[in-house]
């Protein structure tokens, strides 16, 4: 059995889930070389008995069997303890005694001091005739698993783009159904003297009020599943969700959905001023 001596700072990638070991540990987990020497204690064991068997029909013509049967328990307790501790000592042991180096390296991960050379060193790789090489860039190889996912990500963008429209489109059906059914309070507006411009200004200034405390909490709402969500995802696949403040791309697609919503609303502004200018003008006919 391996001891972890050392817990090293957390990377958030898939590296913190490895455990770290020598070659020559993972040679002796995977070569089988150590079975030999399970015979050892075996050979060794039979040696004794065959000792033990030598010194019994020794004893036996100088009539001294209680002793020789006390030597052979003594023997052979002696060596089932051996063989114990030569099993326990071999797995720690078989690959620094021993040596034993694996024939083949699957993969090695190759760190860098100067960035300019990476391309030029997974050039010379590539180019390898001698042995079947290959160089990833890791960054790379995500970026290419990103571009072949892009029609996922581009149907992804479709459907939020479409789920900000249809409720644009709920906020506006809500508020030409409040229009039609404050009429009254339009009325009393204007007996104060309150301008159809007035009364259209409170219109717009509802839905931006309405549309800015969605956002809000929305984002709030992210951010709370984003913190109670993100170990959980780590601990168990190992993907991890990093808090970061919203980007400038970010803001301004809020801004957008915020500058829509205003633009949506001048329909329904619109109809209650032309009510109230009718309202207006019946009143002083």
């Amino acid at each position: 059995p391996f001891k972890v001596s050392g817990i090293l700072k957390p990377t958030h990638t898939p590296i913190d889930k490895t455990l770290i070991v020598t070659l020559h540990a993972m040679a002796a987990i995977h070569d089988d070389s150590h079975k030999h020497f399970m015979f050892i204690p075996q050979q060794h064991n039979v040696h004794h008995e065959d000792g033990e068997h030598q010194d019994e029909n020794h004893e036996n013509e100088h009539n001294e069997r209680e002793e020789s049967h006390g030597d052979e328990h003594h023997e052979h307790e002696n060596t089932q303890n051996s063989a114990s501790t030569f099993k326990e000592n071999l797995s720690h042991k078989v690959a620094k005694k021993l040596k034993i180096l694996p024939e083949k390296i699957s993969a090695v991960y190759v760190g860098m001091d100067s960035k300019s050379a990476i391309f030029n060193i997974q050039r010379k790789i590539n180019s390898n005739t001698q042995e079947p090489l290959s160089a990833i860039i890791p960054a790379l190889a995500v970026q290419d698993l990103w571009n072949f996912f892009e029609i996922v990500q581009i149907t992804l963008n479709i459907i939020s783009i479409l789920v900000v429209f249809i409720g644009l489109l709920g906020m506006l059906s809500l508020i030409l159904m409040g229009v039609q059914n404050r009429k009254k309070e339009m009325a009393i507006l204007r007996s104060i003297g309150a301008t159809p411009f007035d009364i259209a200004k409170l219109i717009v200034g509802e839905a931006a009020i309405v549309c800015g405390v969605s956002i809000g909490f929305g984002v709030v709402l992210l951010y709370v599943v984003l913190f109670i969500c993100s170990q959980p995802l780590y601990d168990t696949y190992g993907f991890y969700l990093e808090l970061q403040f919203l980007s400038l791309q970010e803001f301004a697609i809020l801004a957008l959905i915020e500058c829509s919503a205003i633009i949506i609303s001048f329909i329904p502004a619109y109809q209650i001023y032309k009510q109230s200018l009718i309202d207006g003008m019946n009143r002083h006919i």
